[in-house]
């Protein structure tokens, strides 16, 4: 049995699946403001539906063997949402899933990956900003590179101060561009070569290859370049956490950058990091008008441990300034 474009709401069961009705399919329709929206005790394809909400709460609205993802994340049916996504700069609209669950841009795989759900990048260059405002895993083989794009770059205020980033991930809310508040996303993002290029405003503009604030989870094994740009001498950093969460920043190799290699900034939401086994390489001995490079920071009352990483050739030229390999400034107590 077949079920495609309806709209069922305001029942106890949107539908009710009985044993014997293995192989039905529901697809295309409107499930929402039911007490269960399926109750099924035989196998329902019910993929490819809205349930009311774009990231809805599956176990308490679906009982029995029912395969729900991908599912519609609105009721004109214009983004997917799947547990399960994957970008290849190689796919089309010839490829199976195109548009659903395959995808060629890192941004639309994003918006198409439900909460908890995982993200795998194929190996390949995909030039644009990213950004992931939910609790995801973004998964990296072969070490596909994102690469910054041409300028201008959507820029954020987090605060006080205004940033852009080639990877951005965020927790607390967003009121028309500036991003506060403690409360965390899930996040993780391993395996990618991030990558920025010239494209990063003057000072007072800090930027970032992956910026995240508000989040919890881990960032390991990427290679970060590309930040160390002259043209404007902008203030740029390899990786920049800020806000409240829990980290682990591990595995790391962060290169080319301006002013840091790790920043780890506290709140009063509170901020804790373990940074370990990364690699930090700075440019040797920088000239006077330079920004002063530092390799691994904790500050503003961020908590942390630094535990096993290699920090190098960080150096200043200015007399008026000085580089640290690590550094902690005004963080927690202890």
């Amino acid at each position: 049995t077949t079920v495609t474009a309806g709209m069922v709401t305001g029942c106890e069961a949107g539908v009710l699946a009985d044993a014997d009705s293995t192989g039905t399919v529901l697809e295309g329709n409107i499930i929402s403001g039911n007490v269960l929206a399926v109750d099924a005790a035989s196998d329902v394809d019910a993929t490819l539906n809205y349930w009311g909400a774009a990231d809805p709460d599956f176990a308490s609205i679906i009982s029995g063997p029912v395969a729900y993802s991908p599912w519609w994340a609105d009721a004109g049916m214009m983004q997917v949402r799947a547990s399960a996504v994957f970008v290849d700069d190689d796919y089309n609209a010839a490829t199976p899933g195109w548009g659903v669950t395959h995808f060629a841009s890192v941004q639309d795989g994003v918006d198409a990956t439900a909460i908890g759900g995982t993200l795998t990048v194929a190996d390949g260059s995909y030039t644009g900003q990213v950004e992931v405002t939910r609790s995801m895993s973004m998964v990296g083989v072969g070490l596909p590179e994102i690469v910054s794009p041409a300028a201008p770059l959507a820029a954020y205020t987090i605060g006080g101060v205004t940033y852009e980033s080639v990877v951005l991930a965020y927790g607390g809310t967003n009121d028309a561009g500036t991003i506060s508040g403690t409360d965390t996303i899930d996040f993780n993002i391993t395996g990618f070569a991030i990558k920025g290029t010239e494209a990063f405003s003057a000072h007072p503009v800090q930027s970032a290859a992956l910026l995240v604030h508000s989040v919890e989870g881990e960032i390991a094994d990427n290679e970060i370049s590309g930040m160390l740009v002259d043209a404007g001498n902008p203030r740029t950093y390899g990786i920049m956490a800020r806000g409240a969460g829990d980290l682990a920043i591990t595995g790391n190799t962060i290169t080319e950058f301006n002013r840091g290699g790790i920043y780890v900034y506290g709140s009063a939401g509170g901020m804790w990091a373990s940074i370990s086994n990364n690699a930090v390489a700075g440019d040797g001995l920088r000239p006077i008008g330079k920004w002063a490079q530092n390799g691994i920071v904790i500050l503003s009352g961020a908590d942390g441990e630094i535990v096993d990483n290699q920090v190098s050739n960080v150096r200043c030229g200015d007399p008026d300034w000085g580089s640290s390999g690590i550094l902690l400034y005004d963080a927690a107590d202890g």
